[in-house]
This record gives structure tokens, C-alpha cells and sequence, in this order.
């Protein structure tokens, strides 16, 4: 089962557009608001303002998210399988938590904080990890609202080596 670019964005689409979303992180106390969704594939135009900073929805910018970094996404998403969307895109895309957040406000997505690998010489320990988001068709829940999966998943954060 695989996740298209389209599918994405016709679920971000669904979210109501008269209100505005929160992050992941609550340390994080910027607001976005959706401005419009093009389908199939986009661009998602938003605004993101931070009013504990002065800033307002009618001043914001509108900023776009493209069609290429959202097909990005959508190819990394495996049913059940967390992903880093830093990792996925690089550290490229100053709106890449916005569209983390949008996709995790959607019934079918959750966020999660997987446990991950930390090797030394002597010892290797799991530790709580970083924030990613998870694809779970399955198990929708209701849309609008961020969800938090708890997860036994384990993830590496050391590449398998091959010999190429």
C-alpha cells in the first residue's frame, strides 16, 4: 500500500479552513492557517504567524508548500512505519513543520516519538527519540485533532553499511 501525493493533499484539504492549527510541539506557539489547497497535488497555500511575538493572521505572509515536497513526503509514508520529516527532506523547506503539522491533524496520521539506538564502545541503550509522524490507514482518528501514538517501534540511527 503506498501513499500518493494527491491522497495527501486531498486530506489536508478536508480540514476545515476556518480555523487555525497548532504544532506538534507545544513549545512551538506559532498558529497556521490554511489558505487553500490546490488538488490533486498541490501547492498548499498557508499563513503561519506566532502571536506571543506580535504577529496576526491578517499581516502574515502567505507562503507556499509544493507540489515536489509534498510527493517527497507522500513516497516515504509505509503503513505503520514512523518517518522523520527532517530526514525525509533534508533539512530543506523552511515549511516542512507546517506540513508535518497539517498531515498529523488528519484522521489517518499520528505523531509519535519512536525509541532509538545509542551505541558507545562499552554499551548501547534505548532512548527516548525524536519526534516523527506515522501512517496508520487502519486506524483513523477524528479529523482536526493531533493524536499521539504510543510505539515500541526502535529506530537505528546508525546506517546499515553496503558495499556498492
Amino acid at each position: 500500500m503506498r501513499l500518493t501525493a494527491s491522497e495527501l493533499v486531498s486530506a489536508i484539504d478536508n480540514l476545515p479552513k476556518d480555523r487555525t492549527y497548532t504544532y506538534i510541539n507545544p513549545k512551538t506557539k506559532g498558529l497556521i492557517k490554511i489558505v487553500s489547497v490546490t488538488r490533486p497535488e498541490g501547492p498548499i497555500v498557508i499563513k503561519r504567524f506566532d502571536s506571543t511575538k506580535g504577529g496576526t493572521l491578517e499581516n502574515a505572509r502567505e507562503e507556499s508548500i509544493s507540489p515536489e515536497m509534498i510527493w517527497r513526503v507522500a513516497n516515504a509514508f509505509f503503513p505503520n512505519q514512523p518517518i522523520n520529516l527532517d530526514r525525509v527532506l533534508g533539512g530543506s523547506y523552511n515549511t516542512r513543520s507546517v506540513l508535518e503539522t497539517l498531515i498529523a491533524h488528519t484522521p489517518q496520521f499520528y505523531f509519535c516519538y519512536p525509541g532509538r539506538i545509542e551505541s558507545t564502545i562499552s554499551n548501547s541503550q534505548i532512548k527516548r527519540g525524536h519526534k516523527h509522524v506515522m501512517w496508520c490507514p487502519e486506524n483513523p482518528h477524528q479529523l482536526g485533532v493531533l493524536v499521539k501514538a504510543e510505539t515500541d517501534i526502535v529506530i537505528s540511527e546508525v546506517p546499515i553499511a553496503c558495499e556498492c
